[in-house]
């Protein structure tokens, strides 16, 4: 139980990110910069203007220290991907020096950087129509708060959403934590996306945001559709020592695949994580999955009610293990998984912990 302890030492005792200088891109201290499609930002700077960016990424980050305050302002996405948004096409725009490989289309980019503060400062702050609202990859001690990250709603059975991703954390460490919201009312709304927060990392930190109607798609490989994508509110895959704690996570997945969920942790290098006081009702699949082997995750005071499909509990279920069995609290097997009887649940299957759920907790 150590790492657990840890794990929420951690989360109590987050320190705030030190703003970064004021960069020339600014025109005075306080003052408004108007920004372009693919700029590279560094410094400080506050949005003077709405954005629509042509199937190239919004902004990219350029250096360390670096806060950007959309100040209510809306940078969107458009091309010939999903509903006329940008996703699940090649971007058109030039190779910057930050991404190389140019294959998907970011509304924020942050790649090897630290110090960066990603927010509004008033309300309307948003990004639309991206593969990735934000994409966070091997940087440290990022914020990310405060905003409206979306993408076009369609009909997904007639119309698969590609791969998506509100926000997408890959290579994040312990070494310098990433947050995703830091407190009550600060964090981010995020819909419209295959997965609404994907996690490849360490020591991420998701606290009060709002993850909803995060739902299918499609893997597509040279043009062909090749399988379904499991959709999720919160997707921790392969990372360890995360917590999850204080959202509200509600109607993502579409009920097309097995592994949809609200929120699902997969594979066994998935260890130690937190999945704490969160609300996780009325998911099209189910509530809370831990599957492939994940091992040693913690799932603790949470509300899941009428995940899946209403009244049944054969298909999906509130919460559920596929793979990944679980045991009840302090057991010592590392391999298993701890559920919380604290968690209000009605329906469960056999690889949760008997008990974990009850037939009256629903009222």
């Amino acid at each position: 139980m150590s790492a657990l302890r840890s794990t929420i030492a951690a989360s109590v005792t987050m320190a705030l990110l030190a703003a970064g200088p004021a960069d020339a891109q600014s025109e005075s201290s306080g003052g408004e910069t108007t920004v372009t499609c693919e700029q590279v930002v560094t410094g400080t700077i506050k949005v003077a203007n709405d954005l629509v960016c042509p199937d190239t990424d919004g902004l990219i980050v350029g250096s360390d220290n670096t806060v950007i305050d959309l100040n209510g302002h809306r940078i969107s996405c458009v091309g010939s991907g999903f509903e006329g948004s940008c996703q699940g096409v090649a971007p058109t725009g030039g190779v910057s020096e930050v991404n190389q490989t140019r294959s998907e289309d970011n509304g924020v980019e942050i790649n090897g950087r630290q110090n960066v503060h990603v927010f509004t400062s008033r309300p309307g702050g948003a990004l639309h129509g991206f593969d990735n609202g934000v994409r966070i990859d091997r940087s440290k001690n990022v914020k990310v708060e405060f905003l409206t990250i979306t993408g076009p709603s369609g009909t997904i059975l007639a119309n698969p959403r590609p791969a998506s991703h509100g926000v997408l954390v890959i290579g994040a460490g312990c070494d310098g934590q990433v947050h995703l919201g830091t407190g009550e009312s600060s964090g981010n709304d995020i819909s419209g996306h295959n997965q609404g927060i994907a996690i490849n990392g360490d020591c991420v930190d998701v606290v009060h945001n709002r993850l909803h109607d995060n739902d299918g798609g499609l893997t597509v490989r040279g043009g062909v559709p090749t399988g379904a994508v499991p959709s999720n509110g919160l997707l921790i895959s392969n990372g360890s020592r995360n917590v999850a704690r204080g959202n509200e996570i509600f109607q993502n997945g579409d009920e097309d695949a097995s592994d949809d969920a609200g929120v699902r942790i997969r594979r066994q290098d998935s260890t130690d994580n937190l999945i704490t006081n969160n609300v996780v009702n009325e998911n099209l699949g189910d509530g809370i999955l831990l599957t492939e082997a994940a091992r040693d995750n913690f799932i603790v005071n949470n509300t899941m009610l009428f995940n899946g499909v209403p009244g049944s509990g054969t298909v999906f279920y509130d919460a559920a293990g596929r793979g990944a069995p679980g045991e009840p609290p302090d057991t010592e097997d590392s391999l298993l998984n701890e559920w919380n009887q604290n968690n209000r649940c009605l329906t469960q299957n056999e690889e949760v912990p008997p008990g974990t759920c009850g037939a009256d907790e629903g009222a």
